[in-house]
């Protein structure tokens, strides 16, 4: 008998905390961008529309803000909350 975790078991583990989901989120958020860069001939509208749903609505994945990833939206959300602050 075995006291070391199984491989299943760590996954198990990884994908119960946060840890899990986040790189689940960047694996979702990085994948939807590379899937909607595909040619409009290939690319695969439902797949896409699959994925958004289940990270914008499963408890498991709706949590992880894209402004963590995003420059562009970092940008704005900064200069967004600059004018806040100094009324300009």
């Amino acid at each position: 008998m075995s006291l070391q975790p199984t491989e299943q078991e760590l996954a198990i583990d990884l994908f119960n905390n946060i840890r899990g989901k986040l790189v689940i989120q960047k694996a979702i958020y990085f994948g939807l961008q590379k899937m909607s860069e595909v040619t409009e001939q290939l690319r695969e509208k439902s797949d896409i529309a699959d994925i958004t749903l289940l990270r914008n609505h499963h408890p498991d994945f709706n949590g992880f803000p894209d402004l963590l990833l995003d420059p562009d939206l970092q940008r704005e959300h900064f200069e967004e909350h600059r004018k806040v602050l100094t009324g300009k």
